[in-house]
């Protein structure tokens, strides 16, 4: 793999556990669900999976929802992109043996 392209998936996979985790922290204690709960009502919000078996019940943590949604999704789809993008570049150079904007 590229070294650049390495540094911008370690970024990417740091800032989902920097995401993830303050979500973790902020419905453990706005909501006081376990750790797990925490966790698993967060990576489901930011996935967009929603199950709907855990909900905020508090007009705080609804808030603190609605902001954390819009960031992390649209952390999450840029980051899924970006991976993309790295696996078929990555994938486009073993193929080729360079990149394939140098074949036009």
């Amino acid at each position: 793999m590229i070294p650049k392209i390495r540094i911008h998936i370690i970024t990417i996979i740091l800032t989902l556990v920097v995401v993830l985790g303050a979500g973790t922290i902020a419905y453990r204690y706005l909501e006081e669900w376990s750790w797990v709960d925490a966790l698993y009502f967060s990576t489901m919000t930011v996935t967009t999976v929603g199950y709907g078996d855990h909900v905020p019940t508090t007009d705080i943590s609804k808030m603190f929802t609605i902001i954390y949604s819009l960031i992390g999704i649209s952390i999450a789809l840029a980051s899924f992109g970006i991976i993309g993008t790295a696996y078929l570049q990555t994938n486009d150079k073993n193929l080729f043996g360079k990149n394939h904007k140098d074949h036009k």
